[in-house]
């Protein structure tokens, strides 16, 4: 699926604030954990005697919070960075609530896996702490629709080696750590799996409420957004691969844009219809959404105001469509699908009537804002 992989796929954090906050979080706990020592980690660790002698479950939760080992947190830094195309692909909203059934289902499962170590009295001195399970959870979707994207040059070894095979290295790093970083890897990989499957249909009952999507997305996010990157002229990536891709991705904007002007006059010439007023006016689509340059203009009037026709008539003595034909009205489908992906809901509306309803060129108009 090439459009997984996306527009931006080479600039920082632009359309990934979860992905910037749970670096910064991860990042930020981690770092007190290990300058605090062993008084506070035990709080953040768990054993099968915590759980099931002693009933604390709440540590089934702080164990989510941060690393205490600096080589894991390194790797899972590097993993979350690597995997926010999923969140602007997805839209933050989805991608949130991917995070959360899966913190719920590895959970399960490492409890599970928990009580079958101590039956089989496999010795586990303590629960490794991190989102280990959760962020190797990602990796089914990686493999699954994540493109490859071989080298042109380099014969075998140019077929082989990919960008994705990165990722790879560091999610074997850090699944085979210690034995329970094994037994977490495998709890993560089976969470992925039965996400994808929809088992027990969670994607449609375990997701991120609308009305909190709704808040975060008008209020929170925005003070974390990143600014848009600056395309340059000739591709600039570190690697061959990289500049690859990165030529495609200004194809693809420029056959957008050819088509975005295309349809743009095939509009004019079918119906004149008023200026938009809002956000989208100053945007990079101006024949779009601006295409009163092209209206014929209006009868000039030299007597009064009752001289004026009421439509103004073509050559052919048909009727204005402008007067009579009601505005492009957009399917609420289409919107609560392009608010899921982290839209603002009234700019969301505006580009789709803008578009005709057109939910493709709705969202490349949106990504430009």
């Amino acid at each position: 699926m090439n459009n997984m992989v996306s527009q931006f796929s080479t600039s920082g954090f632009y359309k990934t604030p979860i992905s910037k906050i749970l670096i910064g979080a991860v990042a930020s706990v981690s770092s007190a954990l290990i300058v605090a020592g062993p008084v506070y980690k035990s709080h953040f660790i768990y054993s099968p005697e915590s759980i099931f002698d002693k009933l604390q479950l709440w540590r089934l939760i702080t164990c989510k919070l941060g690393f205490i080992d600096t080589r894991d947190l390194i790797l899972s830094l590097m993993l979350i960075y690597y995997f926010r195309i999923f969140e602007r692909r997805f839209g933050s909203a989805k991608y949130a609530s991917y995070l959360l059934a899966n913190v719920v289902l590895c959970t399960g499962l490492e409890v599970v896996s928990l009580a079958a170590c101590q039956h089989f009295d496999v010795t586990l001195s303590y629960w490794t702490p991190g989102l280990h399970s959760v962020l190797l959870s990602l990796i089914v979707p990686f493999y699954l629709d994540v493109p490859h994207v071989s080298l042109q040059r380099g014969g075998v070894i140019g077929h082989i080696v990919t960008g994705k095979v990165i990722t790879y290295i560091v999610a074997l790093q850090l699944a085979t750590g210690n034995r329970c970083s094994n037994i977490l890897a495998g709890c993560g990989i089976l969470s992925g799996l039965l996400y994808r499957a929809n088992f027990f249909y969670i994607q449609s009952w375990l997701r991120i409420p609308n009305f909190v999507s709704r808040f975060c997305s008008n209020y929170l996010l925005p003070l974390v957004q990143s600014r848009p990157p600056e395309e340059g002229a000739v591709p600039m990536g570190a690697t061959l691969e990289i500049q690859q891709q990165q030529r495609m991705e200004v194809l693809e904007q420029q056959m957008l844009l050819s088509q975005a002007r295309q349809f743009s006059r095939q509009r004019n010439r079918a119906v004149r219809f008023a200026r938009p007023s809002g956000p989208f006016q100053r945007r990079a689509f101006g024949n779009l959404l601006n295409p009163g340059r092209n209206r014929p203009r209006p009868p000039e009037v030299n007597g009064n105001a009752d001289d004026v026709p009421a439509t103004a008539s073509p050559s052919n003595g048909n009727v204005d469509t402008a007067a009579s034909s009601p505005s492009v009205s957009a399917s609420p489908e289409k919107i609560q699908q392009l608010v899921d992906m982290g839209f603002n809901r009234g700019a969301v509306t505006q580009a789709l009537r803008a578009t005709d309803d057109d939910i493709a060129m709705a969202t490349n108009l949106l990504l430009q804002e």
